[in-house]
């Protein structure tokens, strides 16, 4: 496996823990002392989203180290925001929403078109489901079944002829995941 493929798989595994601990916050405390928006667990997963979005942009650019640093730098300006003791909700999802589209911009100058329109179908109804909490109390869920089916697109994008092959451990995971999303 390529470096820019680990790094682009590992990523989603180094946020793994912190969205848990507040998904998990969430669900257990519901006193009136819990602040779901300033808690330190959901500032925690908020900021890993942002060091994973950079380490998927070295995945997305194939090591592009000029990108990596550009990206790098926009979501440290991001996870210091998110830190702030007052609270921006769009501000802080609009930031989250432009490292997605700094991660995804590579697939364009790719021109991977196949795999950033499907990753869009599915960007886009997640994205509005989130934003509006069109679904009440679902939609954070939804959210990130959706989601699912777009990290397989992103992952395609970026594993490139590693998926069409099968010559990588990430390969075979976003092979046995296609049939699911």
């Amino acid at each position: 496996m390529t470096l820019h493929a680990w790094v682009l798989v590992t990523s989603v595994w180094v946020h793994l823990p912190f969205s848990l601990v507040y998904h998990v916050e969430c669900a257990l405390r519901r006193d009136d002392t819990f602040d779901p928006l300033r808690c330190w667990s959901r500032r925690l997963d908020n900021s890993f989203i942002h060091v994973s979005a950079a380490c998927i942009a070295v995945g997305t650019s194939h090591g592009s180290v000029p990108y990596l640093v550009a990206c790098a730098l926009f979501n440290a300006v991001a996870i210091a925001r998110h830190w702030q003791d007052e609270v921006h909700i769009y501000r802080n999802q609009n930031m989250t929403l432009t490292s997605i589209m700094l991660y995804i911009a590579p697939m364009i100058w790719r021109r991977d078109v196949a795999n950033l329109a499907a990753a869009m179908m599915s960007l886009f109804p997640a994205g509005m489901i989130f934003r509006t909490y069109a679904c009440g109390g679902y939609s954070h869920a939804i959210f990130h079944v959706l989601m699912g089916r777009f990290a397989v697109d992103v992952l395609n994008s970026a594993l490139g002829q590693d998926v069409a092959t099968g010559s990588s451990p990430a390969a075979a995971v976003v092979t046995l995941l296609r049939p699911i999303y």
